[in-house]
């Protein structure tokens, strides 16, 4: 199943993905940049600095900065904390654009319904390119 994540929320789009995940479906995501996390800007890029430098250099806990590793981290703690959560977390990849291998397939999405109000969200590759990403908006 390929699945684009553009306009999509972070969190209802990952606990879609993690029910998919647990019925044994092999997932790719598209466009892990363009999702939304909702609130306020400068509140979420500070919480996400905080938990970027939290923890030591060397012993952790480490908070990725790339925003298909902040998408994978996220449904990773909506999986189940055993083999069987890393075997289902196995089976998806996330991407932070659309490769070329995967421009003529047939992408599909969730209807997950949300009504935001302007400027209340932020997306994700622009708290990654806070977090000091290198990602191209």
């Amino acid at each position: 199943m390929i699945l684009d994540a553009k306009n999509q929320i972070l969190g209802r789009f990952s606990s879609e993905l993690a029910k998919e995940l647990q019925k044994g479906t092999e997932i790719i995501v598209l466009n892990a940049q363009e999702s939304i996390v909702s609130g306020e800007k400068v509140q979420l890029q500070t919480e996400y600095k905080k938990k970027f430098d939290r923890g030591q250099r060397h012993t952790g806990p480490f908070f990725p900065r790339a925003p298909e590793r902040i998408m994978k981290r996220c449904v990773r703690g909506m999986l189940p904390k055993n083999r069987r959560g890393r075997k289902c977390l196995s089976q998806l990849k996330v991407f932070r654009s659309i490769p070329e291998q995967y421009l003529n397939e047939k992408i599909d999405s969730f209807n997950i319904e949300h009504k935001l109000r302007k400027g209340r969200y932020v997306k994700l590759g622009e708290i990654s390119k806070h977090l000091g990403s290198k990602v191209t908006l």
